[in-house]
C-alpha cells in the first residue's frame, strides 16, 4: 500500500479487487486494474502511482495523479521485464 495524492492505493495478487483506493484509508473503493496479474506491490513517486505484478503480459501498472476527486485510472505501462535482484 502506498500513499500520494491525497489517496491511498492498495493492490493484491489475486481477487475480486485487485486495486483499491481509499481518501482516508478506512473507506476503500474497487478499481479496475489494468490486467488481472499478481499484483505484488505499488509505490508513488513524482505524482506517479506506479504497481508491480510478478506474471502477466504487462507487469507494470502506472497511473497519474487525479486532477479531481475521482479515484486514479490505471493503465498498463510498456512491457518490462524484471529481474530478480537478492543481496545478502
Amino acid at each position: 500500500m502506498t500513499f500520494g495524492c491525497g489517496v491511498f492505493v492498495a493492490v493484491a495478487g489475486d481477487g475480486m479487487h485487485q486495486v483499491m483506493t481509499s481518501p482516508d484509508g478506512v473507506t476503500w473503493t474497487a478499481q479496475t486494474a489494468a490486467e488481472a496479474n499478481f499484483w505484488q506491490s505499488v509505490t508513488f513517486g513524482n505524482g506517479v502511482f506506479a504497481a508491480v505484478a510478478v506474471d502477466g503480459t504487462h507487469q507494470v501498472m502506472t497511473s497519474n495523479c487525479p486532477t479531481s476527486p475521482a479515484p486514479p485510472v490505471t493503465t498498463p505501462a510498456a512491457p518490462v521485464t524484471i529481474q530478480p535482484r537478492f543481496t545478502g
